[in-house]
């Protein structure tokens, strides 16, 4: 019995060109789907990697003062990600992260801001300002 192609449903072998486009198809679906799918995964992922862009920034080492001279770190925040997205390491477009940080760690993360400030400082402002906030 011939092994079966699952994506396009054709007997494997029957006939040299057919197994062919079959062999092109499974490499299109290997470059369609993303190594990590999970959301879970995904979001410990790229925490890691912010984590890790912010440490190695705070250190005093002479090769990360000199990497970080030309590298801003804010810009690896957005670059690393994006590089993982275009090797299809996570993917933006299957994930549903940015709903779920949109909608309950973006207010957090306003609180936790709005925690930091200096009130009276905006007081000093004049109402024109208060009205903004």
């Amino acid at each position: 019995m011939r092994p079966v192609c699952f994506f396009c449903a054709y007997t494997i072998g029957i006939h040299k060109s057919l197994t062919l486009f079959c062999r092109l198809i499974h490499f299109h679906f290997m470059l369609l789907l993303a190594l990590f799918t999970s959301d879970a995964i995904v979001l410990g992922l790229l925490l890691l990697i912010l984590a890790g862009v912010f440490y190695t920034a705070s250190l005093k080492h002479r090769l990360w003062i000199k990497f970080y001279a030309i590298f801003p770190p804010l810009l690896l925040c957005y670059f690393v990600p994006g590089v993982l997205n275009s090797f299809n390491v996570i993917s933006g477009e299957e994930s549903k992260l940015y709903s779920v940080i949109s909608q309950y760690f973006l207010p957090a993360c306003l609180v936790y801001f709005t925690l930091g400030m200096d009130f009276e400082a905006v007081i000093k402002l004049g109402p024109k300002a208060l009205l903004f906030f």
